[in-house]
């Protein structure tokens, strides 16, 4: 079981550290592709993240 997290965090990029590897980078990446991102999260139950990125 996760511990899940707060998702408003992924909106404001500032709060990120400059590694590239962080959730909103890919979700960066992802939409760069015409992809879709999606990620929900509950603090104490767990997060579900999808991505679907067009192989064409």
């Amino acid at each position: 079981m996760g511990g899940g997290f707060e998702t408003k965090k992924l909106q404001n990029p500032s709060n990120h550290t400059n590694s590239g590897f962080g959730l909103f980078a890919v979700k960066e990446r992802i939409q760069n592709m015409n992809g879709k991102f999606s990620i929900v999260s509950e603090i104490n139950v767990g997060t579900t993240v999808n991505f679907f990125v067009p192989l064409s």
